[in-house]
C-alpha cells in the first residue's frame, strides 16, 4: 500500500479525503479491452469506479 509520503515523493497532490472517478467503456472505446486486462478488471463490466488519493498537474510548456 502506497503511504501519503511516497505519493508526495513521486509529485503528487494528495487529496485528503480522496474522490472517486466512473469510467465506462465509451470513455476508451478503443483501449477498454487493454485497460481492462492491464488494471484487471472485466472487460464486459457496465463501468469501474477509480479511487483517486492524488494529483500531479502536467503544465503546458513554455514556447516564448
Amino acid at each position: 500500500m502506497l503511504t501519503k509520503a511516497q505519493i508526495e515523493k513521486e509529485g503528487y497532490t494528495v487529496i485528503p479525503e480522496g474522490m472517486w472517478v466512473c469510467i465506462d467503456p465509451t470513455m476508451f472505446p478503443h483501449d477498454w479491452e487493454r485497460v481492462a486486462k492491464a488494471c484487471q478488471f472485466d472487460p464486459n463490466c457496465k463501468e469501474v469506479i477509480l479511487c483517486v488519493v492524488g494529483f500531479k498537474e502536467v503544465p503546458y510548456e513554455n514556447h516564448d
